[in-house]
């Protein structure tokens, strides 16, 4: 299916108090070893905004920003997409771009979707209005600057990953999830999402790509392995059984992530490398929420400095990220 310029930016809002619109994105490079993982909401009739962003380079370097209660601003009418404070997609006209500009960060990137990946639901879809009402997804390629505390880099072949809701918000439905994207480029690609709602329901939205042929996915489960202090990821991976019986396993090495929160939600949000068998390594974005008290819990950190806004560099021995001994 096909967006239009305007899908970027702000949709007609309803009258709920707990009406947002906000976008995800989050990249991978290989070549340069950065990633990130961004996002803007905006709250209309609060006249609020929050954003959440993480820039990496491999995995001992990190900018992290986390901003609540932003007044809101609308972009110039020219300019398609939402904004809160110094962080930004929208669509100039020609090209789809995110942007981000503090002084130990700047980010401007170009995203080109990949067409064949969209999936789009309105009214709830399968997801149903008690998270979320309105939304779409894709996989893009990524190119572009970004300047990390001082040092340019250039982005020329990324993957990447983002999505884009709309409608009356519950974080407090939402007990825990799990948000598994991950993409080898247009043959092969997909979006993996498990949702434990405050009345224990177990929501499971799966869509494959495959030879530019979407395949809905409703029987898979995603399984996380994670550091002693119970909430950090290194790996993870998704089992799932296609229609007719076929079975495919996907996994991820976490490069980098950090805790963000919003309103009652705290969550990891992180990128990484993926495999599948046959393949070149790929991207993948991976989220996580492990709090079954609706979020209203401070998260607790033994391990990493990623709660802190601001430049850091965490030094974290390459073994802790490698995989468990079989046997």
């Amino acid at each position: 299916m096909e967006l239009t310029v305007a899908d970027e930016g702000l949709h007609p809002h309803g009258s709920e108090e707990n009406w947002q619109e906000s976008w995800a994105f989050s990249f991978r490079d290989a070549e340069t070893g950065l990633g990130a993982h961004m996002r803007v909401g905006v709250q209309i009739n609060r006249g609020a905004s929050n954003l959440w962003c993480a820039v990496f380079k491999d995995r001992d370097k990190v900018y992290r920003l986390n901003l609540e209660g932003v007044p809101f601003h609308p972009l110039a009418e020219t300019a398609h997409g939402i904004g809160c404070g110094p962080q930004r997609l929208f669509h100039d006209g020609e090209r789809l771009r995110v942007q981000l500009d503090q002084p130990e960060c700047q980010v401007d990137l170009i995203l080109e979707d990949i067409k064949t990946s969209v999936e789009k639901f309105e009214d709830g879809g399968k997801m149903a209005a008690d998270v979320y009402r309105n939304h779409f997804n894709m996989h893009c390629r990524v190119r572009g600057v970004v300047v990390l505390d001082g040092v340019r880099l250039e982005v020329r072949n990324g993957l990447g990953w983002r999505d884009h809701s709309w409608g009356p918000r519950r974080w407090d439905n939402l007990l825990a999830h799990r948000s598994f994207h991950g993409s080898f480029g247009e043959d092969l690609n997909f979006h993996m999402l498990t949702l434990l709602t405050s009345d224990g329901n177990l929501v499971r939205r799966g869509h494959l790509v495959r030879n530019g042929v979407a395949t809905t996915v409703g029987d898979f489960t995603i399984r996380v392995e994670i550091l002693e202090d119970g909430v950090t990821p290194t790996r993870a991976a998704c089992h799932m059984i296609l229609p007719g019986g076929e079975t495919m396993t996907v996994s991820c090495h976490v490069q980098k992530g950090v805790f963000a929160q919003v309103e009652t939600l705290q969550a990891f949000f992180g990128v990484g490398e993926c495999y599948a068998e046959g393949r070149q390594p790929g991207y993948c974005n991976f989220e996580m929420n492990n709090n079954p008290r609706h979020g209203l819990g401070d998260i607790k950190l033994a391990i990493g400095n990623t709660l802190a806004n601001g430049f850091c560099s965490v030094k974290a021995p390459a073994w802790m990220y490698e995989p468990l001994p079989e046997g």
